[in-house]
């Protein structure tokens, strides 16, 4: 990776800032951007008012708290690792893992250090189209089929996939 963006990528975030100085958790996401069914899921409006895709570096310096999305999302561990619960199963992602969380599925992530960095990756879930499962079937990818099983309620085991 190009060491300017990397450099940037690393840079503290105001929230980060504020994690470090009083050692306690401190929400990124504003409180007007929950939805109305519950405090744990966030709206799609907040991440996507003006995109289809959202891609952001998580905040480091404290636990994030168990919630869920009304979008799908991807976990990309690019530098260091991290511990997470998902749908009450512990996952530890490494350097290069990637995370797929489906829509509504729990999850916390655990502790991020400085030399940690994950990067979100969200989607809306009407991004999701017959043109783009068409492109992975003909792959037969283990994507394809995770997303196909969302389309058709035929549930996974799992409403996540890890890819290391």
């Amino acid at each position: 990776m190009n060491d300017k963006v990397l450099n940037q990528l690393m840079k503290l975030t105001a929230t980060e800032k504020k994690r470090l100085k009083y050692q306690e958790f401190y929400d990124d996401v504003p409180k007007n951007a929950y939805a109305e069914m519950g405090p744990d899921s966030i709206i799609n409006n907040f991440f996507f008012e003006q995109k289809k895709i959202y891609i952001s570096r998580h905040n480091r310096f404290s636990p994030y708290p168990t919630h869920s999305h009304t979008f799908l999302e991807i976990n990309y561990m690019l530098r260091g690792s991290c511990d997470e619960i998902v749908n009450s199963t512990s996952i530890h992602l490494n350097q290069g893992d990637i995370l797929l969380i489906d829509i509504g599925c729990p999850h916390s992530i655990n502790y991020l250090g400085s030399g940690d960095l994950l990067i979100n990756i969200l989607f809306q879930d009407t991004d999701i189209n017959i043109d783009l499962l068409r492109g992975m079937k003909s792959s037969k990818s283990v994507l394809y089929k995770f997303m196909l099983d969302r389309k058709t309620s035929q549930k996974t085991p799992e409403p996540f996939l890890l890819l290391s």
